[in-house]
């Protein structure tokens, strides 16, 4: 099991500015031999992640990983996994055999019947893709080398979902654009990501909320283009984005810098004293904190210490830090407690 203590690859940037929170490259695969999980019974999701554990333990690149099956973790352990970014909701949410196979810090995973059988990940801080591409790729062939996939020539890989298919690679930047909806220019640039065939999502990925002015972009489509095409067009969007927000935040720390730091202020001030905060609430208070500490309004604060923060403010860190299950109102206290507390020390 992943240790709470040890910081996720995608919250260990250091970058005061940290446009960019977080790199990951995605590989879709299934095995050609069995149905894909969608269309398997229990006991063929058992088989096949018995045969995708087994294979992976014998390999040099997995030879540090931990191997966790959903049917035997908690449901704070699952949503553990998944605050951490090692694991997606539909693996917590889904049934039968099913889990992850990972670092650590979750710098390289296997999802393994999510979707699709197998779901090879690498994530780390910042503009990193290449880097994460290389480690995927290491990793993709070490399991090809071991297990059948589903495979066309005329096809690529086989997927679940038709837009996976072919190269079976996504790759998405989670970035934090703050300057950018305080000046008003958030929306034409997201739409014009949209209008290029990115895909755009919230903190969490496919079907989350947008909240503290998080974003994740990626490609869409899996086939058309090869897979170092395809990591080098979306990283590009990324680097352009990261250009337009690195502009509004310049515009705004020199036109209006006394009202932000009027903003920064006063989210301190609510952070410090609230009684109970969600976590929406908290994402979108220190997603004002980060843009303070970008502009050197608050030299005590640092992003590490703000990425620490962000992950104890998760529900299940929250309760395995205390030790005890909490209500969603009882959670909101303790999480305003320990974000007061955690502040109070350095301010």
């Amino acid at each position: 099991m992943i240790p709470a203590s040890v910081l996720p690859a995608w919250l260990s940037g250091t970058d005061p500015e940290q446009i960019v929170v977080s790199s990951r490259i995605r590989l879709a695969r299934n095995l050609a031999s069995h149905f894909f999980p969608d269309r398997s019974i229990p006991a063929e999701r058992m088989r096949v992640f018995s045969e995708i554990s087994s294979a992976a333990a014998s390999l040099p690149a997995f030879a540090e990983m931990t191997c966790c099956n959903m049917v035997d973790l908690s449901a704070q352990r699952r949503q553990l996994l998944l605050e951490r970014r090692a694991a997606s909701r539909k693996l917590v949410e889904g049934s039968g055999d099913r889990g992850t196979i990972s670092t650590d810090n979750a710098a390289l995973s296997l999802l393994v019947n999510e979707e699709d059988h197998i779901r090879i990940q690498a994530i780390g801080p910042g503009l990193c893709a290449l880097d994460l591409w290389e480690h995927a790729d290491n990793a993709d062939t070490e399991l090809g080398d071991k297990l059948e996939y589903a495979f066309e020539p005329s096809r690529g890989f086989l997927t679940s979902c038709p837009t996976n298919a072919g190269t079976g690679l996504r790759a998405s930047f989670l970035m934090h654009l703050p300057a950018l909806a305080l000046t008003g220019a958030l929306d034409q640039v997201l739409a014009g990501a949209g209008q290029l065939g990115f895909a755009v999502r919230g903190f969490f990925g496919e079907g989350s909320d947008a909240v503290g002015h998080y974003f994740q972009i990626s490609n869409r489509a899996g086939c058309g283009m090869s897979e170092d095409d395809f990591i080098h067009e979306t990283a590009l969007l990324a680097s352009r984005m990261t250009d337009y927000e690195r502009s509004a935040r310049t515009k705004l720390f020199n036109d209006a810098g006394e009202e932000l730091a009027e903003k920064v202020w006063r989210s301190i001030g609510i952070l410090l004293y609230a009684r109970s905060l969600t976590l929406r609430e908290f994402l979108s208070l220190s997603s004002c904190l980060r843009l303070g500490v970008a502009a050197g309004i608050v030299p005590d604060l640092t992003v590490e210490f703000l990425n620490r923060l962000m992950l104890s403010s998760f529900p299940a860190h929250l309760e395995l830090a205390a030790g005890e299950s909490f209500s969603s109102e009882n959670a909101d206290r303790v999480r305003a407690a320990m974000i007061s507390k955690a502040l109070s020390e350095i301010i």
